[in-house]
């Protein structure tokens, strides 16, 4: 079958037994998240709520339908989860030497915050092995939001 032209670049590439096989694997994903909800009564635990938008999200793109951000955050200062997401900033830079990082005062700046969606920013910060120059940001545990401190 042809690559559609709603279909992102990344999985254009993927053979369709590597579609299928990831779109499984991830519907599995959603059903044992659903399952724990139901079981747990968990609907209103926001890691689970983040746990079943990032398995959703995941699907949608493999079927071709990236979500957009409801939000106006580039607008307002802040950055999108879905087209910057931080993880993979902050994954690359662990892989490369860099290590947790406290400031007390960056740690206040970032508590302070308030999200788009409402609820308090937490605080992560990275530096390199060599300790100069370390880069904090301030990041929504709900919706992923994030600004640089």
């Amino acid at each position: 079958m042809a690559p559609q032209s709603g279909i992102p670049p990344s999985y254009t590439a993927a053979t369709e037994e590597e579609r299928a096989r990831r779109l499984a694997e991830v519907h599995g994903r959603l059903s044992r998240a659903m399952d724990n909800a139901c079981t747990l009564g968990a609907f209103v635990d926001p890691r689970l709520l983040v746990e079943l938008r990032d398995v959703v999200g995941e699907v949608l793109e493999l079927i071709g339908d990236r979500p957009g951000c409801r939000y106006a955050c580039r607008d307002r200062g802040f950055h999108c989860p879905i087209s910057e997401p931080l993880e993979r900033e902050a994954v690359r830079l662990q892989t490369s030497g860099w290590t947790a990082f406290w400031d007390a005062v960056e740690a206040r700046i970032a508590h302070d915050t308030v999200c788009l969606c409402g609820s308090p920013m937490s605080y992560l910060a990275l530096r390199p092995a060599d300790g100069e120059g370390a880069t904090a940001w301030a990041l929504c545990g709900l919706c992923r939001h994030w600004k640089a401190l």
